[in-house]
C-alpha cells in the first residue's frame, strides 16, 4: 500500500479585478506550500478551478415567474363607511346632495368577477401584482328624504369598478401552495337611487357615486393540478378581510396561473 506524505496546504488568495470596458475579470493566484517535503520537491496542483457562485434557492433571481389570477369574489361592506353623493342629477333640487346615513343599509353585499397579473421575482415572493375588479351588488333601502326641497330616495343597486394592488408571500408544497397577502384598492362605487315626491309620485332614477379605498388580507391556497412545459394552472381559494375602509368579511375561489420560469 503506497504511503501517502501529510502536507497543509496554505492558500494565501489575492484577488485583483481589472475593469475591461463595463465589465470585470477576477484573478486568483494561489500559493501552495508542502511543509514536510523539501524545499526543492515540486508540487504539481492539477484542475484548480475556482466554483461559481450559486446564490441560494431562495434568493435566486432566474427563478422567478409571471403570475396570474381569474376569480370570482363575494364581499360583505358597510355602504355608511362609504361618502355617497348624487353626481349630475337632471333633478336640480338634489343635484351634488349628500346621501345621509338613514337610506343606507346597515351591512350590504357585493360581488364580481376579479382578473389581473404580476410578477413572483423569488419562489416565496409575490410582488407586484394588478387586478380590476368589475361587480355590484342589490340594495333594498327604503325611501329617506334627500336634499331640502322635501324629495325622497332609495338606493337599489350598486355597481363597483376597482384597482387593486396586490403583494404577499407564498411557499411551494408540492401541488399545493399557501400564501397570504396584502392588497390596497382604490376606486368607484355607483348606486341606482329612486326618487319620489310625497304629492307627485315617482321622478324617475338618479346615480349616487362614492369613493372605494379599502387595505385588507387575503389568505388562502393555490391547488395546482395542471404542470406543462413549466407552466402551472390549479384551482385557487382564499378568504379576504379589510382592514382599512368599508369592507368586511369576503370570499373569492378562481384560477391561479404560475408562468415559466425566467431563463
Amino acid at each position: 500500500m503506497p504511503r501517502f506524505v501529510p502536507f497543509v496546504c496554505v492558500l494565501l488568495v489575492a484577488t485583483s479585478v481589472r475593469a475591461q470596458g463595463s465589465e470585470t475579470s477576477p484573478t486568483v493566484d494561489v500559493v501552495v506550500e508542502n511543509l514536510q517535503a523539501a524545499p526543492d520537491q515540486p508540487i504539481q496542483v492539477e484542475d484548480l478551478q475556482r466554483a461559481p457562485h450559486q446564490p441560494h434557492p431562495a434568493l435566486d433571481p432566474s427563478r422567478g415567474r409571471m403570475v396570474g389570477t381569474f376569480g370570482f369574489f363575494g364581499m360583505g361592506f358597510t355602504p355608511g363607511r362609504r361618502a355617497w353623493r348624487t353626481g349630475g342629477a337632471e333633478i336640480d333640487a338634489i343635484d351634488g346632495a349628500a346621501v345621509p346615513d338613514a337610506m343606507l343599509e346597515r351591512h350590504a353585499r357585493y360581488g364580481g368577477v376579479t382578473w389581473g397579473s404580476g410578477f413572483r421575482p423569488l419562489p416565496w415572493l409575490r410582488l407586484p401584482e394588478f387586478r380590476l375588479a368589475i361587480g355590484g351588488g342589490d340594495h333594498d333601502t327604503r325611501y329617506t328624504p334627500i336634499g331640502d326641497q322635501g324629495l325622497e330616495g332609495a338606493i337599489t343597486r350598486t355597481f363597483l369598478l376597482r384597482l387593486e394592488l396586490v403583494a404577499g408571500v407564498e411557499y411551494d408544497l408540492g401541488p399545493i401552495t399557501p400564501f397570504a397577502r396584502i392588497y390596497g384598492g382604490v376606486g368607484m362605487h355607483s348606486g341606482n337611487l329612486k326618487v319620489r315626491d310625497a304629492a307627485l309620485g315617482a321622478l324617475g332614477r338618479e346615480r349616487v357615486i362614492a369613493f372605494a379605498g379599502d387595505v385588507g388580507l387575503e389568505v388562502g391556497v393555490n391547488v395546482f393540478f395542471a404542470d406543462e412545459n413549466d407552466e402551472r394552472i390549479g384551482l385557487m381559494i382564499g378568504y379576504r378581510r379589510g382592514l382599512v375602509g368599508a369592507e368586511g368579511h369576503g370570499a373569492f375561489v378562481g384560477l391561479a396561473i404560475l408562468g415559466k420560469r425566467n431563463q
